[in-house]
């Protein structure tokens, strides 16, 4: 089977929005100041939610219904995904331990485990490790409850259900909680406010899949695409202005939501020029960068915090976590790939399994 061309798009703009994300957390390390770069960062998950719904549809849509195997289907689908980010988490989690070893006391080292787990957002404490991670947590659940639904009911779900959840969930977080920032901090009795964000954002992702093979075969003029190039990234390069403009939370975040779904509709519909020109082989890296920049901030931000880097200037440690992480991500990827490629694991596994 031909391999589908990369949408160099969109990975783009992940890896745009994983330097945001960090940008945005850095603020940790001098939240005595009232200023930092990217003060409204957070609405950048939104943008990642929302591709990864896109993706889950795509996916699963393409897939027949076999009723007898769905729980193994599921479950199958759920692991694959674990295995692409599963070692990213350990990693960042287990340096983080190891850098903050001394502060932590004997009942947080055993709590850490949640963290590893990406459980904490269900109701297991509050992030020890990696706050950050949170959104692997919700991605998984939310993909391993749809998965079964996609897979028997298909377009009919999307198209009645996801635009209701989309609609109930973050009016819900609008009308209680005005920011669309909720994460881990936020209890609703069962679960926190984070995990209906994700799970109806997720949702509008597989809403714009459909819209967007609609796009698709709409036939445009040169002027047509150019339009629609200005529009998808214009809006971006909006949102990211104002989140870097803005001093707090906002009411308005579900405004920058409908930007950020208008652009992804665009991106995925392959119609502007810029696809052409980013869809290659650098561009799929720095995508692939955007997974690991993401997981591993965690550790730069505690070996700042508990060495003596914490008394540079502000702009400067962020302008170092920025750089350390990125340069460790890359290192990261190069050992992962490494390792699949001499299949080391395999070759250890074999030392203790015979066969299976």
């Amino acid at each position: 089977m031909k391999r589908e061309k990369h949408n160099g798009i969109i990975g783009l703009w992940k890896f745009i929005f994983s330097i945001v994300i960090l940008i945005f957390h850095s603020r940790g390390l001098y939240s005595y100041l009232n200023t930092s770069l990217f003060r409204g960062g957070y609405i950048a998950v939104e943008f990642f939610f929302i591709v990864s719904g896109y993706y889950f549809a795509k996916s699963v849509l393409k897939q027949k219904y076999d009723k007898d195997n769905i729980g193994k289907e599921t479950v199958q689908f759920i692991s694959k995904k674990i295995k692409i980010f599963f070692p990213y988490v350990l990693v960042a989690c287990l340096l983080s331990l190891i850098i903050k070893y001394d502060a932590l006391n004997k009942n947080a080292l055993v709590n850490s485990v949640w963290d590893i787990l990406l459980l904490r957002q269900f109701g297991f404490g509050r992030p020890l490790v990696a706050g950050q991670i949170w959104y692997l947590g919700v991605m998984l659940v939310s993909m391993f409850i749809l998965y079964p639904i996609i897979k028997k009911h298909k377009e009919n779900y999307i198209l009645i259900f996801s635009p209701i959840i989309a609609l109930f969930f973050l009016g819900w977080l609008r009308h209680f909680k005005l920011s669309i920032d909720n994460s881990y901090a936020n209890w609703i009795g069962l679960t926190n406010s984070g995990t209906l964000r994700g799970f109806a954002e997720i949702n509008i992702g597989m809403l714009i899949y459909l819209l967007s093979e609609k796009l698709k075969t709409v036939k445009y003029t040169k002027l047509g695409r150019i339009l629609l190039s200005l529009i998808s990234e214009g809006l971006l390069v909006l949102v990211l202005i104002i989140v870097s403009l803005r001093s707090n939370h906002s009411q308005y975040d579900y405004v920058l939501l409908i930007f950020i779904m208008i652009s992804v509709l665009i991106m995925v519909s392959k119609k502007t020029y810029e696809y052409k020109w980013l869809s290659n082989n650098t561009i799929e890296y720095f995508e692939r960068l955007s997974l690991p920049i993401f997981v591993n901030q965690s550790i730069f931000f505690d070996l700042c915090r508990y060495t003596s880097l914490i008394e540079l200037e502000p702009y400067i440690l962020t302008i170092l976590v920025v750089i350390s992480t990125i340069v460790f991500s890359m290192i990261e990827i190069f050992i992962f790939d490494l390792i699949k490629k001499k299949k080391i694991l395999s070759r250890c596994s074999k030392l203790i399994i015979k066969s299976v």
